[in-house]
């Protein structure tokens, strides 16, 4: 034993001189030259499992043990505290909290209930309790912002106890077109329809069936909007006007709208596989061509949207099985194959503010605004 290992008092030098350490925490590490040194980078601040404070009473370092609030905690949904807590402070600062809480033990686990201003956690026919209440929707509660999603559902679990006007209150701030009911312990969210009631699913039976029309040659319900006329003014579906007899202006036949066309010279052979619509009917080195399910111009940039746009009703075959993509509305069950449809749609579910009416202002006329002698009105 050397001298160095040897303390001021004589005694051999252990830990316990520079450190109080945690209840069977032992370190097997022999003491350096600069003990000091070794423990904060043994122990260093924000430490998840440990934390080591220095007693000027001690005159040396204390490490304690820290927990997860998540393992010894029971808390409410938007209420939780983050991160972990040294051992013997958890009541002091669970009673930080407030007294919107109501704070019991059971062994080494604590729970936190919310708490009303009549000193209930459950059952209040008067306050409602966010963290508890159940929130029903056909719809994802949520707002939508330039691509970002932002839930409600948890800003409002984040309130303390509160009436049901409260409740109103909160949610009007989003100007969602919807009206909220009140049920034990639930709230039930329901969507505006276009009609002016609110139904659970949006859109509902009577304004769903005003966008579909019955084809007069066949049964289908396409929607209304996809329906063309035939010869004799008849409104049809596309697979009725596909089966159409027409002389085409290229093969010079009396044939369906929908054949396959003969009369173009060197045309334009895909290899890429397209099992959803037909390819573009146009010739070699040429971007311009005709749409072959109705022989419409059309450019290779813009004919995927014309096809979906305006032949999504088609019925599939052996060779495309017309499996379009649909947008669906955030807020309802509405959808459509134009993208831009249903963001005008989405307009609907959104409270318009009343503008107010400022008055008429006054406007120079020419005459007035180039001669300046003669003024203004």
């Amino acid at each position: 034993m050397s001298c160095g290992d040897l303390s001021s008092d004589g005694w051999e030098e252990v830990w316990s001189d520079y450190v109080v350490l945690p209840e069977g925490y032992i370190i097997y590490e022999e003491i350096p030259e600069d003990p000091d040194d070794f423990l904060k980078k043994r122990f260093p601040k924000g430490n998840a499992k440990f934390e080591m404070n220095f007693d000027t009473r001690l005159r040396k370092f204390v490490v304690k043990r820290k927990r997860l609030w998540a393992a010894i905690c029971n808390f409410p949904k938007g209420h939780a505290l983050r991160g972990s807590v040294v051992v013997g402070q958890e009541l002091k600062l669970l009673k930080q909290m407030g007294e919107n809480y109501k704070l019991s033990r059971s062994g080494e686990k604590f729970y936190v209930q919310q708490k009303c201003p009549c000193g209930l956690t459950s059952d209040c026919s008067i306050h409602i309790f966010p963290a508890n209440v159940k929130l029903t929707a056909s719809f994802r509660l949520a707002i939508y912002d330039d691509k970002q999603r932002t839930s409600l559902a948890t800003l409002f679990r984040k309130n303390h106890a509160m009436t049901f006007d409260e409740v109103l209150q909160f949610f009007s701030k989003f100007k969602l077109n919807w009206k909220i009911l009140r049920r034990t312990n639930e709230l039930e969210f329901r969507m505006v329809c276009k009609c002016g009631e609110a139904f659970k699913q949006t859109p509902c039976n009577k304004c769903a069936l005003k966008r579909h029309r019955k084809c007069q040659l066949c049964d289908n319900m396409p929607r209304t909007r996809m329906l063309v006329k035939d010869k004799d003014g008849k409104a049809i579906c596309s697979d009725c006007k596909a089966a159409e007899i027409s002389l085409c202006k290229f093969c010079e036949k009396n044939t369906r709208l929908d054949h396959k066309c003969d009369g173009f010279d060197h045309e334009h052979v895909s290899f890429r596989k397209n099992t959803t619509y037909p390819p573009l009917l146009r010739r070699k080195n040429d971007r311009h061509g005709y749409c072959p399910d109705c022989k419409e111009k059309s450019n290779y940039t813009t004919y995927p949207r014309h096809s979906q746009r305006r032949h999504n009703d088609k019925a599939p075959c052996g060779l495309y099985d017309r499996n379009y993509r649909r947008y669906y509305c955030k807020y309802c069950w509405y959808y459509h194959f134009d993208s831009t449809n249903v963001k005008q749609h989405a307009k609907l579910h959104v409270k318009k503010d009343k503008k107010r009416r400022l008055g008429k202002q006054v406007t120079l006329s020419k005459k007035h605004k180039t001669n300046p002698e003669l003024g203004a009105r």
